[in-house]
């Protein structure tokens, strides 16, 4: 049984929002009965409740940013699924169109950012608590570390002149660097363990939605990167490269064409 099938982790669909299927992992849940277990009263329990259920509307909302400007581009947006402290949008087509995924990624911090205000006119106690989450749902957001939205940003950017799976390359070198130097001042400040955590995930979340990429079956078409003056050549037009002037990435056959034509080339 692999891990996201376990009863916790499976999600469970609550209903629809905007037309989009909301799924939430049962794990997800449980977190909001934690205050019951750690405050020192039921104050304060009520006080940590508030603040969770804080957490997830401003989670969801980020969520639900991202997929309503995924539909408003023409875009089919599968479900929204909360896991404890972590949101996915999943969203069809996305990698055949990565000049879309820019405004995509830019709603989900947009909102954040808009409704983190709201907190200056709520009660202290909890106006506090709904500017901060905001503000790092956001801001943090924002890094370009992918597969973060800022570095999905980065990666839109690198597409526009280098084929899909090139830009993620990039965008992943410069996340990886990011991480690494992030670990200077998380371990200054005492956050060294959660910094590390982090990273792991994004380090191991970017390359396996690379790895999708070279999964993709022969022929797959995706919006080809245009130089200024030039439009980009439909699939079916498009003309096969020589493999000795790309790597297989970027060769439209199979593997063993790619390998036929490479022999031949060198011959």
């Amino acid at each position: 049984m692999s891990l996201f099938q376990t009863p916790l982790l499976r999600p469970k669909r609550l209903g629809h929002l905007f037309g989009v299927p909301i799924k939430v992992a049962p794990a997800a849940g449980l977190v909001f009965l934690l205050p019951l277990f750690l405050a020192a009263d039921w104050q304060n329990a009520g006080w940590l409740s508030l603040a969770l259920l804080t957490l997830f509307l401003s989670l969801l909302g980020h969520e639900i940013a991202h997929a309503l400007m995924a539909k408003r581009l023409g875009l089919h947006v599968v479900d929204i699924t909360i896991w404890p402290l972590v949101g996915m949008a999943r969203i069809e087509e996305m990698s055949q169109h990565p000049t879309l995924e820019a405004p995509v990624a830019a709603a989900g911090p947009i909102f954040n950012l808009l409704i983190a205000p709201i907190g200056l006119l709520l009660p202290p106690s909890i106006g506090s608590v709904f500017l901060t989450i905001n503000l790092i749902f956001g801001l943090g957001n924002l890094i370009p570390a992918f597969p973060m939205d800022g570095g999905r940003l980065l990666r839109a950017w690198f597409a526009r002149r280098l084929p899909l799976p090139e830009a993620t390359k990039r965008a992943i070198k410069i996340s990886d660097t990011l991480i690494l130097l992030a670990l200077i001042p998380a371990a200054a400040s005492g956050y060294l363990l959660l910094t590390i955590l982090t990273g792991v995930y994004i380090w191991i979340s970017g390359r396996w939605e690379l790895a999708q990429l070279f999964l993709r079956p022969p022929g797959f078409a995706a919006d080809a990167p245009t130089m200024q003056g030039q439009t980009a050549q439909s699939p079916t037009n498009r003309s096969k490269p020589p493999a000795d002037e790309g790597d297989l990435e970027n060769f439209k056959g199979s593997m063993k064409e790619f390998f036929h034509a490479r022999k031949k080339n060198k011959s």
